[in-house]
């Protein structure tokens, strides 16, 4: 069907048409292709790719075999088309030789996550020399089978769709084809992803209708069909091109159809019998039983060898005149086709159901067969296809000779690991332990496969391996291996089976033998140190936390590794932070950050420049905070880190709103969700939609703050499933809008503060919803719900912490407003005086409004006998930023308050002030409702 005329699909063409003139005016475009198998996705293709040649692009495709997993085979073209044009720096083309085979990788690194910059570094390699190869000339990139590709393949597509999503002017058209996959798998999550961003575009391809079918079956010679044989058909395949013709053999072979005058008929009178098999690959499975046994013996080897049999592994099919035709006849029958020099099947289900025919013992003796000979052909070659070899022998079960397997599947893990392919090394290893009887050498074998199955996520296997490792360790005395092996089984726990407050399994183990380790072994025991503060840090032991980060960091200074001191750095500034000690997180995470970059380590650079926001924000440092958020976003946009990525951006938000600078928050907002989306991870979300609710709440947009708090608090918009602490905070927050609206509270203020009290600690997260209830128990005068969230919060501010994270509070304004409602009004004024000193240096304009306005209320309410004539000036002042911000309630209470206590003395407003803070609240945009969600 090849090299036939194209039939149908005008529409999908004509679309498809359309991205390539988007394309064409360096506008990027993914196109999606979803179809059933046998629908025509690969023949739809090859008419694009001419399409697209026509109009001057450059093509390059590519498939995944659908049987046997192959990294990267789909991506084969880019390399000798990058190095040809020139488009790669030396660094690159290492890194791609490697990538793709080309050059043998390093063997496994079991102590660093070097391999983790590696990848990503790889990645980048390759999106960036695309990218530039479409500078030179438009760009369609063609990848078919995302159904059936293996991981790291999938990270490499998705590495590069993303690149093109954040690129946007770029003329590359990006299209991938697929098979219907569940949403829950790897390939679901990553198609629901794309699918949400705006260069993205999906065609389902249909089956054929009854003119199109009709169409098809002339070309396959049936010049004449009739009008129920078109139907027949057509109802019995839907359709589906590879079903028509395979319905037209089955015809041909029970004689319904006969050549007359040079093409095919139907033989009359046989229309009311004529049963076509219900399904396609019933019709392929008779087809293949009418074949020759010489035929079936060469496609059954073809079949194991892949969907295309290049021409230097033309020999593994036979090299007598039997085999040459043997091929001939399944060229004449539509199996095979040969392209330049190498043969392909037709489709991929022809190959499947060759497989399906082959018992066991078949399929292995055919493996075996193929390894020997592959070992044999490419002896004395300077590149042996160890992968391919390790494969076949794998494939032959117990006909594998045991030392033979174990040389070749161990090198062969080495290979897949150091080419990123962590699910194929996995497998490696562990059938090269099988093949080994001796447990010094499956000890390093078993620590190596829980490497790769924790590369790939896979936890369950991965502490299945280093508990193996760790028993053989054990039994052959290597104290280094075990405590290796016993680290990694505490990371493995802590990223993928940990409670909050809970030490995991293996801790005394691992502390043990630290202790067991000799001097000697500094990075190890580095490393080893940095993990179980990690781990004391996750279930709250803070100090343990802090004391393991510091001796890391003092051996990592003594020995001059500046990975080991980036990584204890980083450890010990979370400790401290997770103690709220703010002041020392940022030195550690300064320090892990200058550490990281003497090494040249980007993915340790990208955590502590993403974590310092945080710090610096609610230490006051509202300019440094923005400084290196937007070095963060900066980094991890590049890294494709987007969990991280929406991380920074919700810093940006939550700092844009302790400034007054409100669009910026909307913005902000918008992308940090679409990073949350992208990413499926949260807490950035939760951050910035906080930043955006308090924002626009202040600016009296009261619908809008309330979408943004069921944004938050919706299942299925930010979390997947909100637990009851961000419900409780949603809830607070719902009240505090109601509150500065004017409304009254939809619920009981001191059951909710109760509710409060039980979800809140002195986490970050927990400060805005605690501030919350004492501007509420203000607002309601409630003073009975002030004790227990004040009390929290003195605590923060004795620890130094000035700045709320999300919807913004000034910590000592809060503190002030407390001590007012108890009445403690020398307190109050104290607070009052740090909040406004601390405000007018962070140029934090909204919190320093406030703080005028709370002092004015102070001094109104406050003890007999005090100064007032400072409330008029404080009121000015406040209700001038107010204006100045945009802050229309609080600019309109301001003057209420003005005009109440001096009614005669009120001085005029500018017009840009009264049309700044008190007019109408703006619409908001027709489309505002979905940029949050």
């Amino acid at each position: 069907m090849g090299e036939s005329r194209f039939i149908g699909r005008r529409s999908d063409l004509e679309s498809i048409q359309q991205h390539i003139y988007h394309c064409l005016t360096d506008q990027p475009r993914i196109v999606l292709v979803e179809g059933m198998a046998g629908i025509g996705k690969t023949r739809f293709l090859e008419e694009v790719h001419t399409i697209a040649s026509r109009q001057g692009m450059a093509v390059t495709s590519g498939a995944s075999d659908e049987i046997r997993s192959v990294p990267y085979r789909a991506f084969a073209e880019l390399l000798p088309r990058m190095e040809a044009r020139d488009v790669l720096e030396n660094h690159e083309v290492t890194r791609l030789y490697q990538l793709f085979g080309v050059s043998s990788p390093i063997a496994p690194t079991p102590t660093l996550d070097v391999q983790t910059q590696d990848h990503v570094q790889t990645l980048m390699s390759v999106s960036g020399g695309v990218i530039r190869l479409a500078e030179e000339q438009a760009l369609l990139v063609v990848v078919e089978n995302l159904h059936a590709m293996d991981p790291a393949s999938l990270a490499l597509f998705s590495h590069l769709a993303f690149a093109l999503v954040e690129h946007r002017t770029t003329p590359i058209l990006l299209i991938g084809s697929y098979r219907p996959v569940a949403p829950e798998s790897a390939v679901g999550r990553l198609l629901q992803r794309l699918q949400s961003e705006e260069i993205t575009h999906t065609l389902e391809l249909s089956g054929f209708d009854e003119a199109d079918t009709r169409e098809l079956l002339q070309q396959l010679g049936v010049i004449r069909p009739t009008a129920q044989l078109v139907q027949a058909i057509h109802t019995t395949t839907r359709g589906m091109p590879l079903f028509i013709q395979e319905a037209v053999h089955h015809a041909e072979r029970t004689g319904a159809l006969t050549m007359q005058g040079g093409y095919l008929a139907i033989r009359p009178g046989v229309m009311a019998d004529l049963q076509f098999p219900p399904d396609i690959s019933d019709t392929i499975t008779a087809r293949m039983n009418g074949l020759p046994a010489a035929c079936i013996d060469v496609l059954s080897i073809a079949a194991l060898i892949g969907e295309v049999i290049p021409e230097d592994r033309r020999m593994l099919l036979g090299q007598d005149i039997t085999t040459e035709v043997a091929l001939e006849v399944t060229i004449r029958h539509g199996i095979l086709r040969l392209v330049g020099e190498e043969y392909q099947f037709t489709h991929s289900l022809i190959r499947q159901a060759l497989v399906s025919r082959l018992s066991i013992p078949q399929r292995q003796r055919i493996h075996a067969n193929i390894a020997l000979a592959l070992e044999r052909h490419d002896t004395g070659n300077q590149t042996v296809p160890v992968l391919e070899i390790a494969t076949h022998l794998i494939e032959a079960g117990e006909l594998a000779d045991k030392s033979t397997l174990f040389s070749y599947a161990r090198e062969a893990g080495n290979q897949a690991y150091g080419r990123f392919a962590w699910g194929e090394a996995a497998r490696f290893f562990e059938a090269a332990i099988r093949a080994s009887d001796f447990p010094s050498v499956q000890a390093p074998l078993h620590q190596q496969a829980g490497l790769a199955h924790y590369r790939n996520q896979d936890a369950g296997p991965s502490l299945e391996q280093f508990e193996q490792a760790m028993n053989y360790y054990q039994t052959i005395g290597d104290t280094s291996g075990l405590a290796l092996s016993l680290m990694w089984i505490v990371r493995t726990r802590l990223t993928h089976d940990s409670t909050i407050g809970v030490l995991p399994t293996h801790m005394e183990e691992l502390e043990a033998a630290l202790e067991m380790l000799g001097t000697s072994e500094h990075q190890l025991r580095g490393h080893i140190m940095t993990v179980l503060s990690q781990t004391y840090r996750f279930a709250r032991q803070l100090d343990r936390a802090m004391e393991f980060a510091d001796a890391a960091l003092t051996l990592g200074q003594h020995i001059n590794d500046d990975r080991l001191c980036a990584q204890a750095a980083q450890a010990l500034g979370l400790a401290h932070m997770s103690n709220l000690q703010v002041e020392h997180a940022i030195v550690g995470w300064q320090n892990s950050l200058r550490h990281a970059q003497i090494a040249d380590d980007i993915m340790l650079q990208r955590l502590a420049i993403t974590n310092l926001p945080l710090a610096l924000n609610m230490q006051g440092s509202l300019e440094e905070s923005e400084q290196a958020a937007l070095e963060g976003a900066t980094l991890t946009k590049t890294l494709h880190e987007w969990s991280q990525h929406s991380q920074a951006l919700s810093h940006l938000a939550s700092i844009a709103a302790a400034k007054g600078q409100f669009q910026e928050v909307e913005q902000y907002t918008r992308d940090t969700m679409t990073m949350v989306q992208r990413s499926g991870y949260p807490w950035g979300g939760f951050r910035a939609l906080g930043a955006l609710a308090g924002a626009c709440t202040v600016r009296g947009l009261w619908a809008e703050a309330h979408l943004a708090l069921d944004t938050m608090s919706t299942p299925g918009k930010c979390f997947t499933t909100p637990g009851r602490i961000v419900e409780v905070f949603a809830r607070v927050f719902r009240q505090m809008a109601l509150g500065y609206e004017g409304r009254y509270l939809t619920e009981q203020l001191i059951p909710l503060c109760d509710e409060l009290m039980e979800v809140a600690t002195t986490d970050t997260y927990s400060l805005a919803p605690l501030c919350a209830m004492i501007e509420l128990a203000e607002i309601t005068l409630m003073p009975e719900v002030v004790e227990r969230p004040a009390t929290l919060l003195k605590e923060a501010w004795d620890r130094g912490i000035v700045f709320t994270s999300g919807w913004s509070f000034l910590i000592p304004r809060i503190l002030a407003v407390a001590a007012t409602i108890m009445e403690e009004w020398e307190e109050a004024e104290a607070y009052f005086d740090q909040a406004l000193a601390i405000a007018t240096v962070a140029n934090a304009f909204p919190e320093l409004g406030r703080t005028w306005m709370d002092m004015a209320n102070l001094l109104a309410h406050g003890p007999e006998g005090a100064d007032l004539t400072p409330i008029k000036d404080y009121l000015q002042q406040a209700r001038r930023i107010f204006m100045e911000r945009g802050m229309g309630p609080h600019a309109r209470h301001a003057r209420e308050y003005l005009e109440k206590l001096f009614p005669d003395d009120l001085p005029p407003d500018s017009p840009d002030l009264r049309r700044n803070g008190e007019g109408p609240t703006p619409p908001p945009p027709e489309d505002d409702e979905s940029d949050y969600e």
